[in-house]
């Protein structure tokens, strides 16, 4: 498969892993809440049970024999309770290990996104770089050209006008001379953030 087809497929299992695990965790937020409701009736039942103990003593047999009924019907309230707790608790580990391979699973392709990602954004920077490059190498050569056109004129000059060429060729050279070495006379300052000191003796040159 293609770059983009893996990506895609990686992205759909990542959605579907996604829902399935947070209905888990819906379904164990549930759970947990009447896990949370049995220990309260629970609580509840062993307390009332506890206070019907201490009336047993001293009762005549008619209070004996309804303390003993209520006893006897919270000992069943518990004992269901005590089996309902064990459902939950067992379902609440039933969700756990169905939830932790989907979570493995889930970080291990969110990793290779972000990796696939990062793959691709560096894919994008150095093709970046590399047109940088080209379009500096691009601007030095124009640069040696243009000043080998530059000299190339003022010889052509000179040599066709003599003096005449030289009095004109003298001052516009020299200003250009002037103007290129003092370069922050003209607002030209280094540029920041830099990688490495990028400097070149530009020169009259021609290809060939």
């Amino acid at each position: 498969m293609d770059t983009m087809t893996v990506a895609a497929a990686a992205g759909g299992r990542v959605a579907e892993l996604r829902t399935k695990i947070n209905g888990l965790y819906r379904r164990k937020g549930e759970i947990e809440l009447a896990l949370q409701r049995e220990h309260v009736a629970q609580e509840g039942a062993a307390a009332k049970r506890a206070e019907l103990v201490q009336e047993l003593p001293g009762g005549d047999d008619a209070m004996v024999g309804f303390v003993h009924a209520e006893i006897d019907g919270l000992d069943k309230t518990l004992r269901v309770a005590s089996r309902v707790v064990e459902g939950l608790q067992q379902e609440l580990s039933k969700i756990k290990n169905e939830t932790e391979p989907l979570t493995a699973e889930l970080n291990e392709l969110q990793r290779d996104i972000q990796a696939r990602e990062r793959a691709e954004m560096l894919r994008v920077f150095q093709s970046k770089m590399e047109h940088a490059a080209r379009v500096a190498s691009d601007a030095l050569a124009n640069g040696r050209e243009r000043l080998a056109d530059l000299n190339r004129l003022a010889a052509q000059g000179i040599e066709l006008y003599g003096d005449a060429g030289l009095r004109i060729c003298g001052p516009i050279v020299e200003q250009f001379v002037l103007g290129e070495s003092n370069l922050d006379a003209q607002g030209w300052r280094p540029a920041f953030p830099a990688y490495t000191r990028l400097e070149f003796w530009i020169r009259p040159m021609v290809r060939g």
